[in-house]
């Protein structure tokens, strides 16, 4: 699914680079633990907010059923997992990413997962494309 790094294309007199900022390097950088079961969730879920931005506005209805399918699980048990994932990643992960990509919540109490979910998909949105003239 997430062939390449780093891809080029040409666009009018200038060159735009597309940085692929991969969910698990998110994911990676603010310290969440591949050992939890939340973090699978949470990476699926990335994923899919990630190639279709509009889900993240609607995840009860949206991605939580796709990711309850493709893990076979309930939805109390995907919520508790990624609570549970955010809980530690936030008690324990690297506090200065945190601090970088979810600002006034790492001062405050942990974020829910619609925001959780959201600010990362949109940290990786936000960081996907450069422009530079040529």
């Amino acid at each position: 699914m997430y062939e390449s790094f780093l891809t080029l294309h040409l666009f009018k007199g200038g060159l735009i680079v597309y940085a692929n900022l991969l969910p698990a390097d998110v994911l990676r950088e603010i310290g969440m633990q591949p050992k939890y079961k939340g973090y699978a969730y949470v990476l699926f879920i990335l994923q899919q907010t990630e190639a279709h931005p509009e889900l993240m506005y609607n995840l009860s209805k949206g991605v939580y059923p796709m990711t309850m399918r493709r893990f076979c699980i309930s939805r109390q048990n995907l919520e508790r997992n990624i609570r549970f994932a955010i809980k530690r990643t936030w008690e324990t992960g690297n506090k200065r990413a945190i601090r970088k990509i979810f600002g006034p919540y790492a001062l405050q109490d942990r974020p829910s997962i619609t925001e959780f979910i959201t600010i990362l998909t949109e940290c990786m949105i936000c960081k996907r494309t450069k422009v530079r003239r040529a």
